[in-house]
């Protein structure tokens, strides 16, 4: 029986989750270092609200570090592989860091199939213009040759440089 999208998203992070805890159990080396809890330096931090203003322009709500509780995860997760080493908001924070690279990369392919599907059914009404009238089909090579130029484009791959926010032993 085929698998649905969501349950097949769903073994793909499964999986992604176990491939890197398997390859790396260590613990993160900066904890026995952290004297002041996450949730206290970030209320001085001005760069959270430049984070919290990006979230909101996506309409995610940013997550509340009131205290230095770890993750609370809701019910309708239970079945999936659950992180169950995090236990305060630096752990939070950092599980919030993987979640949203993981739902950005997730949603960056969703929206890459969709353009490559629209413009490759865009090509094949162009192709379907005949000679007739020179200047529909000159538009149309033209328009082609755009559309294949993006598609070209939508082949790559784009990098983003982030700092380094978790440290692992290995």
């Amino acid at each position: 029986m085929a698998l649905s999208n969501a349950e097949r998203q769903r073994r793909h992070y499964e999986r992604r989750k176990a491939a890197a805890r398997a390859k790396s159990d260590a613990a993160e080396m900066t904890r026995p270092f952290l004297r002041q809890p996450f949730f206290a330096f970030l209320h001085f931090d001005s760069n959270w609200e430049d984070a919290e203003i990006a979230l909101r322009m996506a309409g995610i709500e940013p997550p509340e570090f009131g205290d230095d509780r770890g993750p609370n995860f809701p019910s309708d997760l239970e079945g999936l592989e659950l992180p169950t080493h995090l236990t305060d908001s630096i752990g939070r924070a950092e599980l919030t860091v993987e979640c949203l690279l993981d739902a950005a990369t997730t949603l960056a392919g969703i929206i890459n199939r969709y353009k490559r599907k629209e413009l490759n059914d865009t090509l094949l009404e162009l192709e379907q213009v005949g000679p007739h009238d020179v200047f529909i089909r000159s538009q149309a090579d033209t328009d082609m040759f755009r559309i294949r130029k993006i598609l070209d484009r939508l082949d790559k791959q784009v990098r983003w440089t982030l700092p380094e926010w978790k440290v692992k032993g290995g």
